[in-house]
Parts: C-alpha cells; structure tokens; sequence
C-alpha cells in the first residue's frame, strides 16, 4: 500500500466515464489494481512517447485509492503517488469542475498580480497596470485604488475614474483615497462639472493631505454658481494649510467675495485680504489686480482705517 506521505492527486469523473491517469516519465506502474467487482474497472496500461497511461472506467459511484510508483534502479530514483479516484453523480461532478475552474483562475489571477507588483517595484508603470488590469477581480478596494493610481499616472484617466468610482462604496478609508483620487483624475479629463459636484465630499474628508486637490478645485471656482460653497471651500483651505501654494489666490478670491458677493459684502474684510495678497505675495501673478481692487475701493467707497 502507498505511504500517507505519498503525493496525492483527486480525479474526478462520472459514473461510465472512462477515466485517464497520466504520468510524464515512462515506467510508472500501479501496485495495487482495483479488484474486480469493486466499481472501478482497469482497462489499460500504455507508453506514449515519456509518459505512462493508465486507463480505467467508472462503473458506481464510490471513492477508489490507487497507489502508483516509479522506479529508476540506474539513478536509484523511487517516485510513489497515490491518485485518489471519485466517480460521482453528474450534478456534484459538475460542480467539481466548476470549482477546479474557479481555482485555476484564482490561482492564475494571483501570479499574474505578483508579476505586476514586481513590475511596478522596479518603475514599469505601464506594463504593471496592464497585467493588473489583466488579471482583475471585483471586490478588493486595495487592487482598485492601485490600478486607479497607476492609470492616473500613466495619464490614463478613464480608468483611473472608473476603478476609483469602485471604491465610493467602500469604507471610509478607501472612499476618502478615491474622492481625492477622483479630482485628480477629473481635472486630466478636464470634466469641471464631476469636480464641482465633489466639492462637498472633499469638505468632509479627514486627516488625509488634499492641498493639491483643494488648489484644483479652488483654479475652477469660475464655473461654480455656489458662493457659499466657494467660502467653504477657500476657508478650508486658509485653515488646513496657512503656508500653502495657493494661498495667493486664496486670499484674492476671499476679498472677491467680500467685495462683489451682497451675502459676504465687507470692504473692510475685502480690502485686508487683498492688502495680504499685497504685502504676502509680491511675485504672484494676483498681486496687480490686489493693489487695483484695494485702489477702487479706497476711491469709491471710502477708506478703510
């Protein structure tokens, strides 16, 4: 009889399929025949080039252990595999396959994954988001932010939306990543409308850094018709980052507000904002146009002390 130790391999087939048991080395012999009447009939044996066959057919339904070895005295090699066979109804056979299937792809999914992420370990950006996108599976919200990361920056922005769009449903962490992923990947697409409409959850995204994603959406505040959006939007900004890169325009467009906008209307508050633009930021493109505005409103209306 085989050793517990032997390797094992599961054979699947129907009652009355012939069933075909292969080995890639010639020589190979069964050590124990299934005995007549014992469901499993041995039909043949066979050498077909280096391989060894064996024949045999599922006559009822049972489970049939065969133990097999192969033996080379000259290089003092000694191979045992025990092939456990299961001759099973049609519907449990089919779900074995389908089974079998499932776990070839998975497995097939997996190293194809790993091929990627050593790619994208040694800077082939391109060539790993094509084998992640090759061997893609639904329902891991990792795999989609790294795909959506690789194709934005590959400037690849419809899939960048579209795998980042698969995690707005997922828990917060990766719905937050893919709100600010998403403004990235709308602003390549040029698609100022999905940016207005993400406004409000940026605003409500914590404890990531977004100073760029709040500086893209700040750059396209012509187009929102929302005021009160666009003073929640630019004070978030004043208070998250009071060193920022943006800060020039930030403060232009606040004294905008406070000097055009009858729900914000205060001269006094839209001349210090531009006066900060002023005296801040003497090389931004906003300080002419600063000085202009705190012109106007000292002729016009009267001058703040």
């Amino acid at each position: 009889a085989a050793s517990s130790r032997d390797p094992v391999r599961t054979i699947f087939a129907r009652q009355g399929d012939d069933i075909e048991i292969s080995f890639r080395e010639n020589g190979w012999l069964c050590l124990e025949l299934p005995p007549d009447g014992s469901g499993l009939d041995y039909l043949s044996r066979t050498i077909e080039g280096n391989k060894t066959l064996f024949k045999f057919r599922g006559r009822r339904i049972g489970e049939y252990s065969l133990p097999f070895q192969y033996q080379d005295n000259a290089r003092g090699i000694i191979k045992r595999e025990t092939i456990d066979v299961k001759v099973v109804a049609e519907k449990e056979f089919d779900a074995a396959m389908g089974a079998r299937g499932r776990e070839s792809e998975s497995a097939e999914r997996e190293k194809r994954r790993a091929y990627a992420l050593k790619l994208y370990d040694l800077g082939n950006f391109s060539q790993a988001l094509r084998e992640l996108l090759a061997s893609y599976s639904e329902g891991d919200p990792e795999l989609n932010h790294l795909i959506a990361s690789l194709a934005l920056r590959e400037k690849d922005y419809k899939n960048a939306v579209l795998f980042w769009s698969k995690n707005l449903g997922e828990k917060e962490e990766w719905r937050n990543k893919a709100i600010l992923g998403l403004i990235r990947a709308y602003a390549g697409l040029g698609d100022r409308r999905s940016l207005a409409g993400l406004i409000r959850a940026v605003l409500a995204v914590k404890n990531l850094p977004m100073e760029e994603e709040l500086g893209i959406l700040i750059r396209m505040l012509d187009d929102l018709q929302d005021n009160d959006l666009a003073y929640q939007l630019l004070a978030a900004y004043q208070l998250r980052y009071p060193t920022g890169g943006s800060l020039a325009e930030v403060y232009f467009r606040l004294g905008q507000l406070h000097e055009l906008v009858a729900a914000y209307l205060d001269f006094k508050k839209a001349r210090e904002y531009y006066g900060r633009v002023v005296r801040e930021f003497p090389e931004s493109v906003y300080y002419g146009p600063a000085r202009e505005r705190i012109a106007y409103i000292n002729r016009h209306y009267f001058r703040v002390q």
